[in-house]
């Protein structure tokens, strides 16, 4: 991936044990989710460094959703329910929210980054740098396909969303 000053960017989220997490915590920002358990915890690291801890809520999702938006030197990271926008160059958090259902992927086109969660549907505006809208799905996400060039969102329902 390239960041918006032509280097390459290495990120890498790897889970760590709680033990870890405990040492680390002090000298490490952390990115939280809700308070609820189990917990599961992991470290970002960025070209090397680390640069991030995440405690969040153990839903059995294995991975943890993120995207660069390298035009903005911008990381979308979704813990189970919240979205950080950190601004990678800065290290700095610039956007947060809580959301209602685990996040499980992104998109991206000129205008809009689309946070796409089990249950719902976020707009993000890069030009305003907020949420412009918000849906909620009739029935749960079962199917996501991401290409180059868009998202097809297939609900439990046979509902099928393209967003371009």
């Amino acid at each position: 991936m390239e960041s918006g000053v032509n280097e390459l960017l290495e990120i890498n989220i790897n889970k760590i044990t709680e033990k870890e997490f405990l040492q680390e915590r002090s000298s490490i920002p952390v990115l939280f989710s809700r308070d609820m358990n189990p917990r599961s915890y992991y470290i970002i690291d960025i070209n090397g460094k680390k640069q991030w801890l995440i405690d969040q809520v153990d839903v059995g999702l294995e991975n943890i959703p993120y995207m660069l938006y390298n035009k903005l030197n911008l990381l979308f990271v979704a813990t189970t329910f919240n979205l950080y926008i950190i601004d990678y160059i800065k290290n700095k958090i610039v956007f947060e929210y809580d959301l209602i259902t685990p996040c499980v992927d992104f998109f991206a086109n000129n205008e809009f980054v689309f946070i796409i969660c089990e249950g719902e549907l976020l707009h993000f505006s890069i030009k305003l740098n907020r949420i412009v809208k918000y849906d909620i799905f009739s029935y749960a996400l079962e199917n996501l396909s991401l290409t180059t060039d868009m998202a097809i969102i297939i609900l439990e329902n046979g509902e099928t969303i393209v967003i371009k």
